[in-house]
């Protein structure tokens, strides 16, 4: 087992885009969100949430949220990954 990246708080869920981007719920730098991560060593907040716990991508570029109570759809223009 290797080490991806440290420093994120409770990482919550993870997902990849069709691009294979790495997509992760937690909290960096006293930001919460959605960080996605291009770089392995510069995640970037895609979108901002204080109590997200899940994600998915769907395939009409659309990105499924949850909370501790609710489903969200997030359009970003982004595809998920197909299951093989």
């Amino acid at each position: 087992m290797e080490r991806f990246f440290t420093g994120l708080g409770r990482p919550q869920g993870i997902a990849f885009d069709i691009e294979g981007h790495l997509h992760v719920v937690a909290s960096y730098r006293g930001r919460r969100g959605i960080f996605r991560f291009r770089d392995p060593k510069k995640p970037e907040l895609v979108v901002a949430g204080l109590s997200l716990v899940g994600l998915a991508f769907n395939l009409q570029e659309n990105l499924m949220v949850v909370d501790s109570s609710s489903l969200y759809r997030v359009r970003l223009g982004i595809m998920g990954k197909p299951l093989p």
